[in-house]
């Protein structure tokens, strides 16, 4: 995905490259603590390892997944567009909007 506002511009992660800006993001707990296990990534090499995740989750289902947000070309944040479960677990058609 590629949105581009006056300010902003909506990518796909890097990993190798956007991981040293992304640490400052998923390595404290003020973000992670809303996210999943809430574990934060203090290596680059943990935080590359979530940015995969997050580039092979939007390659599954076209439309949906998990972007950078950047401002200036420096990663701030994410954008995702996720399948909300029902309450069985099972698809309930809805999807979920975050960011963190």
């Amino acid at each position: 995905m590629r949105l581009k506002t006056d300010r902003l511009l909506i990518r796909d992660w890097r990993p190798a490259e956007d991981a040293e800006a992304a640490i400052a993001i998923y390595g404290t707990s003020e973000v992670t603590q809303w996210i999943g296990d809430q574990s934060t990534d203090n290596t680059i090499a943990a935080v590359q390892a979530r940015l995969q995740r997050y580039c092979d989750r939007s390659s599954i289902t076209p439309g949906l997944g998990c972007w950078a947000v950047t401002a200036q070309s420096i990663p701030i944040g994410t954008l995702l567009l996720v399948p909300l479960p029902g309450r069985d677990n099972r698809p309930s058609g809805r999807i979920e909007i975050g960011w963190h």
